[in-house]
Parts: structure tokens; C-alpha cells; sequence
């Protein structure tokens, strides 16, 4: 099943497995879904970025790599604006330090319905294609 279909299972999970042997889940747009439930019910982390064996112009060998460190090293992870995109325009100088949460913006609105996680003082990220 493609991430599409994440809502569907989410009320399925088995939390307590999932905070007694935590995984890493990566992946990135309709699988916000269940990136959101795994942070609200488990405050599980998930990695919002490319699968490692993804190719395509936005995950090539420097997006897995980006993914090899953040799953296997305990350096802190920095996030630098990519200046040929429009976003970065309306970035301002500083640094942020809090819980990153977020995902796909069409996955959002549709969570917003179901009842986002408490995002009190997170940091919040939008993706939208």
C-alpha cells in the first residue's frame, strides 16, 4: 500500500509494541498520516525525507546520505534552505531549536479534520508539491 492509504491502518497500530521495539519510519508526503499518529500516540520520531533507494531530481546519493546520518549518528541535524526554490524567500536569518513535526500540507488539512497531535511549541514544517 502506498502512503495514501496510511489513515486507514493508523487506528490498527499496535502502540505498545511500537514503544516497546521502536522502528524508524522514513518517507515523506501521503505518509503523514501515520508520521502524525506515531508522534501523537507514541511520540515515536519519524524521518520525513526520501527512502534511501529513491532516485529521482529531489533524492539522489546526497539525500540518502542526508538519511544514513540522521538514523545513524548522533550529530545534530541541520537544515539549510535550498535558494532555487520559492520557499526560500520568505526564510529569515536565526535558529530554531524545538520538535520538528509536520508533513504534507493536503495530508495536514485532512489530519486537522481527524485531530492533529498537540503542536504546542513545536517547530511545524509544510511540504507541498
Amino acid at each position: 500500500m502506498g502512503g495514501k492509504g496510511t489513515y486507514r491502518i493508523v487506528d490498527d497500530l499496535d502502540t505498545d509494541a511500537l514503544r516497546r521495539d521502536p522502528k524508524p519510519v522514513v518517507g515523506f508526503s501521503d505518509i503523514t498520516h501515520l508520521h502524525l499518529a506515531l508522534w501523537d500516540r507514541c511520540r515515536l520520531a519519524c524521518l520525513h525525507g526520501p527512502f534511501p533507494n529513491a532516485s529521482d531530481e529531489w533524492c539522489g546519493p546526497s539525500s540518502a546520505d542526508a538519511v544514513r546520518r540522521a538514523l545513524m549518528t548522533t550529530d545534530p541535524v541541520i537544515i539549510h534552505r535550498d535558494t532555487s526554490q520559492a520557499s526560500a524567500a520568505v526564510s529569515v536569518e536565526g535558529t530554531a531549536t524545538g520538535v520538528l513535526v509536520g508533513g504534507n500540507l493536503d495530508a495536514i488539512r485532512t489530519e486537522a479534520g481527524a485531530g492533529l497531535p498537540n503542536l504546542k511549541g513545536a517547530i511545524l514544517f509544510v511540504e507541498h508539491q
